[in-house]
């Protein structure tokens, strides 16, 4: 089994939506057997918080290893399809950190 694989076609427009979102962003797509594409990663109120996020297309599938994984670790990764659902994952995120419930 192949370890690398090609990055998706929307990498570029997640990764700038997570720095745009005031967050730092791994490359992982390449670490294989069903971790996730990419690692967003911020500090809040002196806590170090990452997220998961596994990009797709619009119309893109999780593999049988994704989805392995996936399952092993349910609520840790995120699907994400554009820069709007990164957008609103971390800010959703940070909001539930920051107790903001509005």
């Amino acid at each position: 089994m192949s370890v690398a694989k090609r990055k998706d076609a929307n990498t570029n427009e997640i990764m700038d939506a997570v720095l745009e979102s005031g967050w730092k962003y791994i490359d992982t797509h390449d670490y294989g057997k069903g971790f996730p594409d990419c690692i967003a990663y911020k500090t809040i109120d002196k806590l170090p918080i990452s997220v998961m996020i596994e990009i797709k297309s619009a119309t893109g599938n999780l593999t049988k290893a994704e989805k392995v994984f996936h399952a092993k670790n349910e609520g840790l990764v995120y699907i994400c399809r554009s820069g709007n659902d990164v957008k609103k994952i971390l800010n959703d995120t940070e909001k539930m950190l920051r107790g903001d419930n509005g």
